[in-house]
């Protein structure tokens, strides 16, 4: 039986950290590398409260603005997007992966995690 990953401030971390590796070093156009890294890493945040309500705010924000809410609420399809918004959304990413590993590597092990409920 195999075993789901713990849930943490880390897990999100190496998630949001593996995303914006992605984007530096693969090739191709940035939409084009964002959306590879949003569907590979990016939406595992998704799937467990991994985040404080700070931070998941901050993601949730990031989710709504980028994702087309055409093809369902937790769907990682990227809208159509600028190269301006393109840019903007990497590093929006960036400093959500950096806040998010700083908060981890600061947060005690009993760190409360938000679920989308904590932000209503």
């Amino acid at each position: 039986m195999q075993t789901l990953p713990d849930v943490s401030l880390d897990y999100a971390a190496d998630h949001l950290l593996e995303a914006v590796r992605s984007v530096a070093v693969s090739e191709g156009p940035l939409y084009a590398r964002l959306q590879t890294a949003w569907v590979e890493s990016v939406q595992l945040v998704w799937e467990k409260p991994c985040l404080t309500t700070e931070l998941l705010a901050r993601f949730k924000a990031l989710w709504d603005r980028i994702t087309d809410s055409t093809a369902g609420p937790r769907s990682a399809r990227l809208r159509e997007l600028t190269a301006s918004e393109t840019v903007a959304a990497v590093e929006e990413l960036i400093a959500l992966a950096v806040q998010t590993a700083v908060t981890a590597s600061q947060a005690p092990t009993d760190v409360r995690l938000a679920t989308l409920a904590d932000l209503t």
